[in-house]
């Protein structure tokens, strides 16, 4: 999901680690000879020291080859037929050396401090399975960039709504690819979102607010020409791990799979039609796609802090409470009297009346499974498009600024 704003946080314990690991960073190839040198450079020009580079080349047929040989003294190339992207990916990965590993497709770039503000968090943590960051979304000359805003880590979001983070700003322990397995050969469009849903459900992850990746969006992109059969692809990942057949995931991606393609057909169907009558066409299926997207979006915590009438937390089991801490801001009066109802694991743990102002709530949390579900929900809301306000069409409750453990 693309975000434009800081997003609060979510904080547990921390065991400090002392380490310099060799960090190794695989990066796919087939044909994207104008993008690959900037995606090494990036590499190299990392401040961290110890990084090693895999570049899994299915024999280029463009200026790839000299590219590579350029570098032959600085990083490892193995050049021979794949059967894709994944079964690239994974050909390097036991390759690494590196105790943490990343891959790196070559239309991506790594910023400078990348590698070492991960290494700095890994260290900080010996228990971190995986660490994540935000980055930029850029276009095919970088002249145009979208920040990207992961925020922190929900497992019931990034299972049931959307592969929330960015995949080039992803670092993981090469233990928790021993462990979970690398990622699956099957997969062809969505295999990050399937691998970091399998080790986000078994390790802790960390959530670096700040940008360490550049991703590429542009026509030609395996997104953006995967239609229908990147759409199955994704509905076979969200049904595998979630506990639904139609999650929010379902009609977010079906949404933006389907509005690609109607905007493309118009393109080819109707070029001959004016400009205004494709112009109304366009609207009209770009406004349907939002409101599909808006009654499916988030898990219910928003990146500008707000919270809707009900939000959807899954995590690490990790104290034995959790603090809600945010605001209830007394310029919306339609708010007065507002509550807040905390389910764990289904069950009511406590129901908070708010006043106007600062608030921070303790949700006790027995001992259970690994994974505790957490569930907010409140009765008033206001929408701001109906109030004159704006055109956010969101039922907004209250903001909230943090969800911490409680040793």
């Amino acid at each position: 999901m693309l975000q434009t704003g800081s997003r609060p946080t979510l904080r547990g314990s921390q065991a400090p680690v002392t380490q310099h690991p060799l960090v190794s960073i695989v990066t796919p190839s087939l044909n994207q000879g104008r993008f690959i040198r900037d995606a090494i450079e990036s590499v190299f020009r990392q401040s961290y020291p110890r990084v090693e580079l895999i570049v899994v080349d299915a024999v280029s047929r463009d200026e790839t080859p000299e590219i590579l040989a350029e570098y032959a003294d600085r990083l490892t190339a193995v050049v021979e037929p794949d059967h894709g992207q994944s079964h690239a990916i994974n050909k390097g990965f036991r390759r690494a050396r590196g105790e943490i590993v990343s891959w790196l497709n070559c239309d991506d770039m790594l910023l400078p401090e990348a590698v070492q503000n991960v290494v700095e968090t890994f260290a900080r943590d010996g228990a971190l399975g995986i660490v994540y960051g935000d980055g930029y979304l850029i276009d095919t000359k970088a002249g145009e960039r979208c920040l990207f805003k992961a925020g922190p880590m929900n497992i019931w979001k990034l299972v049931h709504v959307s592969q929330f983070l960015l995949q080039p700003a992803a670092f993981f322990r090469r233990n928790v690819l021993d462990e979970i397995g690398y990622v699956d050969e099957s997969l062809h469009w969505a295999m990050d979102w399937d691998l970091m849903i399998r080790a986000a459900k078994r390790f802790r992850t960390a959530y670096v607010p700040l940008p360490l990746a550049e991703q590429r969006v542009y026509d030609t992109t395996k997104t953006a020409t995967g239609g229908r059969r990147r759409f199955r692809e994704l509905v076979r990942i969200m049904r595998a791990h979630g506990e639904y057949r139609y999650p929010p995931a379902y009609f977010l991606y079906g949404a933006d799979t389907y509005e690609m393609m109607l905007m493309r057909a118009l393109e080819r169907w109707m070029p001959q039609i004016a400009s205004s009558a494709t112009t109304r066409l366009r609207a009209i299926v770009r406004n349907v796609a939002e409101r599909v997207k808006l009654g499916a979006l988030s898990d219910g915590w928003y990146w500008d802090r707000w919270v809707t009438t009900r939000a959807r937390f899954q995590f690490h089991r990790e104290g034995r409470a959790l603090a809600l801490c945010g605001t209830l801001p007394e310029v919306f009066p339609v708010l007065r009297g507002q509550a807040i109802d905390a389910l764990v694991d289904g069950r009511v743990a406590v129901r908070q009346s708010l006043e106007f102002g600062k608030f921070r709530i303790l949700i006790p949390v027995e001992p259970g499974p690994r994974l505790v579900d957490v569930e907010l929900r409140s009765p008033k809301f206001f929408v701001p498009r109906r109030r004159g306000l704006n055109e956010d069409r969101r039922k907004l409750c209250y903001l909230l600024d943090s969800i911490e453990w409680i040793p």
